[in-house]
């Protein structure tokens, strides 16, 4: 290895861990014409709190439900060049700022590392039932062994139901965003066989893909953790509230845009619309530090919030924005 090259090796964690969180573009919380801030959390009914990327809390005070779970976000250069681990220490810090002790239930959409990494270990400290597919089955074992078993609900690939406390979760088949194809491609597949970390971020592979609906008796959600969508799959669900992925929605062909605002927030009807899956899956998440979107060239967020912006003028539909550890209400406004 030649001098340059090895300068060029030593520095490109630096490099490209300063691209990843300081080249920001356009981001949800900056757009003062189109954010609307959140209504005033009411005292009773269901509250969603937002932990980043696709990781939301809900709450109606006597049960919890967690999507996903990614909130120790390991950094650039480990992600995309090394392995990657559940980091305990961050996990922890993530739940005691959003004032987490107990969690009912995980719901994981997809197998991918920045929904299914952590979760086996917010599961364990919350003694937390988990709901996720075939191939994130393979990552909770492989991360916690059979030291768990039972806490473990494995849906089939074509969907199911589940009941806590009030709520009733609904997986819905879906199907992933296609931007990227060559990146794509390397995480895309079922997973066969245990995930034990710390491992390569393309082991964390894709599996099935789910569109996760919830029901309460103070209000709906439906919650899309990818910008994909499986044709009709949604059309007998309402919901008050879409929290609607938009990674990589900003570098996808207008017709599969299209496809996705039809096939997802036409069907189910929303009032209020909120982006989610915008902000650097290896920015450290913070309270008080707002989130960054995930900059050019590896998304276009700019590019997805203008095609919201756009879907939803001169309609009553709103579009909320949140940062990291905001509450808001669920339920129609």
């Amino acid at each position: 290895m030649t001098a340059p090259t090895r300068l060029l090796a030593a520095c490109l964690p630096a490099i490209l861990t300063t691209c990843l969180v300081s080249c920001a573009g356009t981001s949800p919380l900056d757009v003062a014409d189109w954010r609307a801030r959140p209504a005033p959390v009411r005292p009773d009914g269901v509250k969603v709190t937002f932990l980043g990327n696709t990781t939301l809390l809900f709450s109606d005070g006597e049960t919890s439900l967690m999507i996903d779970g990614y909130v120790s976000r390991p950094g650039a250069f480990p992600t995309f060049f090394g392995k990657i681990a559940p980091h305990e220490g961050r996990i922890q810090q993530a739940l005691d700022d959003a004032g987490i002790d107990r969690i009912d239930a995980i719901l994981v959409g997809h197998s991918h590392y920045d929904h299914a990494l952590d979760t086996p270990i917010v599961a364990r400290r919350t003694r937390a039932k988990v709901m996720g597919s075939t191939s994130y089955a393979q990552v909770h074992r492989g991360t916690l062994g059979e030291e768990h078993p039972t806490d473990l609900i494995v849906i089939p690939d074509g969907g199911g139901s589940r009941r806590f406390g009030r709520f009733t979760v609904t997986f819905v088949k879906s199907d992933h965003v296609t931007a990227i194809h060559g990146i794509q491609e390397k995480i895309e597949g079922p997973i066969t066989a245990p995930v034990v970390p710390p491992t390569k971020m393309t082991d964390y592979k894709c599996g099935p893909v789910f569109a996760i609906h919830i029901a309460h008796p103070d209000g709906s959600a439906l919650v899309t953790t990818t910008a994909g969508a499986e044709e009709k799959a949604l059309d007998d669900f309402r919901a008050d509230t879409v929290f609607l992925g938009i990674g990589l929605l900003g570098r996808e062909t207008p017709c599969n845009q299209e496809k996705y605002w039809r096939e997802v927030v036409e069907a189910v009807d929303p009032a209020v619309i909120v982006p989610v899956h915008w902000d650097s899956l290896t920015t450290p998440l913070a309270k008080g530090t707002p989130l960054k979107p995930l900059p050019k060239p590896f998304d276009d967020v700019g590019a997805a919030i203008d095609f919201l912006k756009a879907k939803t003028a001169g309609t009553p539909r709103r579009v909320v924005a949140m940062d990291a550890f905001e509450t808001r209400s669920l339920g129609r406004e």
